[in-house]
């Protein structure tokens, strides 16, 4: 059966929250610290097989230090039936429109693009992944951060960076 990629960024969506919540429940992937409401309302795609939700991602908002930018950091989850078959893929590219469309609506915001913390083996080659997204760096315990930056983000550079400083000596 096809997968129905939903966008319910920003959008109350109290069945695709609930189905989320079920579905977290059923796979015991929240850890113990997580807000489940709270990460309901974080919802960006909806991905259902018929009734059942088979995939989802959320995003949330958070200032990459290295970058000195704000970021959508999106996380995915498969279920177990539908991994190896290209949701992943799938759920950055819809999550990726979704996120890149709000931002563009509300510049206000400033949100340069979207990051993810990479758990998957093998997700990046030779730095990027099959869907655009570049590492950047690595959090503290080592995992590997890329991000896919939005064509219309543009930076608002006060003075010169501290490396050019440096550079001009």
């Amino acid at each position: 059966m096809e997968i129905d990629y939903r966008n319910v960024w920003m959008k109350e969506n109290a069945a695709a929250k609930r189905d989320a919540l079920v579905l977290w429940s059923e796979l015991g992937v929240l850890p113990a610290s997580a807000d489940a409401e709270k990460r309901g309302s974080q919802l960006c795609i909806a991905a259902y097989e018929g009734k059942k939700l088979a995939a989802l991602s959320t995003a949330y908002f958070e200032v990459l230090p290295r970058l000195r930018e704000r970021f959508a950091f999106v996380r995915v989850l498969v279920a177990p039936d539908r991994r190896n078959e290209g949701v992943v893929n799938r759920l950055a590219i819809e999550s990726y429109g979704a996120l890149e469309a709000w931002a563009e609506a509300h510049p206000q915001e400033r949100v340069a693009g979207t990051a993810a913390i990479i758990v998957a083996p093998g997700a990046l080659k030779g730095g990027y992944t099959k869907t655009g997204w570049v590492l950047v760096g690595y959090t503290d315990d080592d995992r590997p951060i890329a991000v896919r930056w939005f064509p219309h983000f543009r930076f608002e550079v006060a003075k010169p960076p501290r490396a050019v400083e440096r550079m001009r000596g």
